[in-house]
């Protein structure tokens, strides 16, 4: 549109231009056209720019109107909803009453049938009532009785066993007193023999002192008889005197007074008989401590346990036996042969229960539960070695001769 008056006018200004006869020249149009144009040009610029803000202003106010309107049909919409909320309440409400009488009604029903029906039976029920009650108490005292019994029946089998148990510890020890009275009696009888070969030395002493008292009275006739000779004859008197025969005759004699030393021998071999017997009749020699471990046991409860142990039902497996029924703690170690555990300070927590010390050592036939159940080192090096005087009697603290805390 802008151009097409643009065009417009300069047409008639050329016209106007040739009519009024001016001056034909190409610079005088070319400085009208410019003119023109120039002026065309900036009214379509000027015209171009306002509808760019007429328009950019438009869309501004189409967006403001855009924006309430959206917001307009947000809050219908939230309005509608919450309407359409609130009747599906209204609804549900009237149904749940609905339902509440309706149960109500069935109740009154069920109630009023019940009552016409419970009317004729009122006491057939009471003595059926009264019959399942009189069998349930026949139940609970049989189970009662039951339990009784087998409780009496637990205790007769650990007595049993105790008793057992005490027979073997009764014929262990007679047979230990059997082994120390057959081991003084061969000690008295050791004794006996050294006395009879000191005995037997100092009568061997004795007559040898005899034959050294008589071969000293034979030296002494013998010597005698020869001064008898020599007074009697010349001829013998010159052998003596030149020597030889005389002299070996003397030098016989003399030998035989030269016999008188070995009296000493003979008092020699007596004193080393009599030492011998010394030796033998003396004390016997210490016997050798007995290396013995201490006795463990295992006790496990399918119940929770408390820190104190106070009143759990337990189960344990010990030196003696195993419990079949549960019982507390202590009762349970009594049980088994390891009534002196230490509960509170040796107890090492293993698989489902715990390993418990005894503080006791292990004899011949007791059952040695490390072994049994393959203990791990970190439990076995809290087990105590007990040295004792024997394998066969009760070794614990109060009478072994020593023991190694913690070396098992």
């Amino acid at each position: 549109m802008l151009r097409k008056i643009t065009l417009c006018s300069v047409v008639l200004l050329v016209v106007s231009t040739a009519s009024a006869g001016a001056v034909d020249s190409a610079a005088y149009l070319d400085q009208v056209l410019g003119d023109a144009l120039g002026r065309s040009l900036g009214e379509f610029e000027a015209r171009v720019k306002l509808e760019q803000e007429t328009r950019e202003t438009r869309r501004i106010e189409g967006d403001k109107l855009d924006a309430i309107r959206n917001a307009e049909i947000e809050l219908q919409r939230a309005e509608y909803e919450k309407a359409e909320a609130e009747k599906k309440r209204q609804a549900k409400l009237v149904e749940e009453n609905e339902a509440k009488i309706k149960a109500a009604r069935r109740a009154a029903e069920m109630a009023r049938i019940d009552a016409i029906r419970n009317s004729g039976a009122s006491n057939a029920q009471a003595q059926n009532n009264a019959t399942i009650m009189d069998a349930i108490n026949r139940a609970a005292n049989n189970i009662a009785q039951a339990e009784i019994q087998g409780r009496a029946a637990s205790e007769n089998a650990y007595a049993t066993v105790n008793a057992i148990n005490a027979a073997r510890r009764a014929q262990a020890n007679a047979e230990a007193q059997l082994a120390a009275a057959q081991n003084a009696a061969a000690a008295s009888a050791a004794r006996a023999h050294a006395e009879n070969a000191r005995k037997q030395a100092e009568a061997a002493r004795l007559a040898a002192a005899r034959q050294a008292s008589a071969a000293q009275s034979s030296a002494a006739a013998s010597t005698t008889i020869m001064a008898g000779v020599v007074k009697g004859g010349a001829g013998e008197a010159g052998d003596v005197t030149t020597g030889n025969k005389g002299s070996d005759r003397y030098v016989a004699f003399g030998g035989g007074t030269a016999m008188s030393p070995l009296a000493p021998k003979a008092g020699k071999g007596a004193g080393s008989s009599t030492g011998g017997a010394g030796a033998s009749g003396g004390s016997l020699p210490a016997r050798e401590p007995v290396k013995r471990m201490e006795a463990v046991a295992y006790c496990y409860t399918r119940e929770n346990i408390s820190a104190d142990f106070d009143d759990v039902q337990w189960f344990c497996d010990g030196p003696i036996q195993k419990t079949e029924l549960k019982n507390t703690l202590s009762q349970a170690l009594e049980y088994v042969g390891c009534a002196a555990a230490d509960i509170d300070h040796r107890r090492e927590p293993y698989q489902q229960g715990f390993i418990l010390f005894c503080e006791d050592a292990l004899l011949p036939y007791d059952r040695d539960m490390a072994e049994k159940m393959s203990l791990p080192s970190y439990i076995l090096v809290r087990r105590n070695t007990y040295h004792c005087n024997s394998v066969a009697r009760q070794c614990d603290a109060s009478n072994a001769i020593s023991v190694a805390p913690g070396h098992g």
